[in-house]
């Protein structure tokens, strides 16, 4: 995810959010709720892991 927000100097910074955790504690859902919320884009590691292998991880 990327957010911009104020940089101490006035100038706009773009950050980032990082979600860890262990498998099936809900990373996935709170980082969908997050980014409609903060208004940023969101970036899924599981995603692009498997559109890059075309093999789903199992759930």
């Amino acid at each position: 995810m990327g957010y911009k927000g104020q940089a101490g100097n006035g100038e706009t910074e773009k950050m980032n959010l990082v979600l860890i955790g262990y498998r099936g504690t809900g990373k996935s859902l709170v980082s969908k709720l997050l980014a409609e919320r903060l208004h940023m884009s969101l970036f899924s590691t599981d995603e692009e892991v498997v559109r890059m292998v075309a093999c789903p991880f199992p759930r």
